[in-house]
């Protein structure tokens, strides 16, 4: 998609094949093979100055604080659009208004209520984060993003689980015991045009097409992280 501003014809926004190729190819596999070449020459009859590996730190080190800016402001406004793209006032009010209170449950358990994947559908899940229109959810092996629409809070689990169960019967009338959690009103929700990717030690995998799509979930990288590379070693 591309997007001009039309006094001056300028490109505000273009975001294409080229350019996500662009982007994986500079900040991820580039970033490595230049990892394996300091280590090599380091290694070499001819190292890099000291001098030239610090000021290459520093320049890293700059790229991704100017990454990590971008991203936030990406994610800003992709949530911002995603409550624009509602059909309707109505449906942009529920979107808002669902957004923010996802946002603010941040830190505190959600449920999966729609997924093809099925060791998460009606699993408790720690809300990490909210990326944009996605949910970012741990748990406890690594992460999970899924658009915030697929999850709930418990509470509000809670609700239509309460909603779907019959009324309670007159006093004197015998009351049959309680029973566990009746969530099937919540799993008939369950999306069968959802596919998952789970990844463990292999960068995202970019999405064919300009549109961001909203019909995945994904399975992040673990956020563990091993020792860092030394000098001489990969």
């Amino acid at each position: 998609m591309r997007i001009l501003r039309e006094k001056d014809l300028q490109i505000l926004w273009s975001w294409g094949r080229n350019e996500r190729d662009h982007l994986v190819r500079t900040y991820q596999s580039n970033l490595v093979e230049l990892l394996k070449t300091v280590q090599a020459r380091v290694q070499s009859s001819d190292p890099l100055p000291t001098e030239e590996v610090d000021a290459l730190a520093r320049e890293v080190q700059e790229a991704g604080e100017i990454l990590e800016q971008g991203m936030s402001t990406c994610f800003a406004l992709a949530g911002i659009l995603y409550v624009m793209g509602g059909k309707d006032a109505e449906e942009q009010s529920r979107r808002q208004e669902y957004l923010s209170r996802l946002t603010s449950q941040k830190g505190e358990k959600v449920r999966v209520v729609r997924t093809s994947v099925r060791e998460l559908l009606g699993r408790e899940l720690l809300l990490e984060d909210v990326h944009g229109f996605k949910a970012v959810l741990w748990d406890g092996d690594g992460h999970w993003e899924t658009p915030v629409d697929r999850v709930e809070p418990l509470e509000a689990t809670e609700e239509v689980t309460a909603k779907s169960l019959p009324p309670l019967k007159t006093a004197g009338a015998s009351v049959p015991p309680k029973s566990k959690t009746d969530t099937t009103a919540v799993l008939r929700r369950r999306s069968r045009t959802e596919k998952a990717r789970q990844l463990k030690d292999k960068p995202l995998p970019q999405q064919r097409g300009a549109g961001t799509s909203t019909q995945t979930q994904t399975r992040l990288r673990p956020t563990q992280k091993g020792p860092a590379p030394t000098p001489g070693g990969e």
